[in-house]
């Protein structure tokens, strides 16, 4: 569900709703409690000050970006693998729990340091830029996988518009994963918007193979 100037949503009778995307309204509250189902949701770009995802206990992606949000217990959330908390108000962020979290984008908070976010280290991220993290590169390239979750879809063409953007940095992981074309001697400085274009050919099968 996506529909701008929302101030209030009653998802309260959805009791079997897997996902929810309400992002860029103007909500103030979220009430998600009685949406145990729920895998996947998107609520940034409103006016959040609290958001509650102790009973979603089956949410696997939370995208709660760009809110006034001043805490976020996840510590219920142990299936969750993509978090994306940055540009809040959070002083700190405990993610001890979320052994299978693979995506963490929490920059643009009140937070002044990594020891900021309880945890990271213990759950076997790696600091990639100041506060986004990732798994551990311990295993071979997989050509178009940016953000190093075992798989191709949107988000990782999302990451490389952004780094055409400047808004992030690439590891040398992520600049060999980029190189889904399969050029020689391919750098950072060769990324274009025609490589996030090619992963979205291939999620949706019109091309068969991504790097060399």
């Amino acid at each position: 569900m996506r529909l701008q100037q929302l101030t209030t949503l009653d998802v309260s009778n959805n009791t079997a709703l897997t996902w929810l995307w309400c992002y860029k309204n103007e909500l103030k509250t979220l009430d998600i409690s009685t949406n145990i189902a729920l895998t996947e949701l998107n609520c940034s770009f409103n006016e959040l000050a609290t958001l509650d995802v102790s009973t979603n206990t089956a949410l696997t992606e939370l995208y709660c970006h760009f809110n006034e949000l001043t805490t976020l217990d996840v510590s219920h959330n142990a299936a969750l693998t993509r978090l994306e908390c940055y540009k809040n108000e959070l002083k700190t962020l405990d993610v001890s729990n979320n052994a299978a979290l693979q995506v963490l984008y929490c920059s643009n908070n009140y937070m002044v340091s990594p020891d900021d976010v309880i945890g990271w280290q213990e759950i076997g991220l790696v600091l990639n830029n100041t506060f986004f993290f990732y798994p551990q590169r311990d295993r071979p390239i997989l050509y178009g996988d940016i953000d190093g979750d075992g798989e191709m879809t949107a988000a990782d063409a999302t990451l490389i518009l952004r780094y055409i953007e400047k808004l992030e940095e690439f590891d040398d992981y992520q600049i060999e994963a980029a190189n889904v074309f399969g050029v020689d001697n391919f750098t950072e400085e060769d990324i274009t918007t025609a490589h996030a274009t090619r992963i979205l050919k291939y999620i949706v099968g019109f091309v068969d193979k991504l790097g060399p």
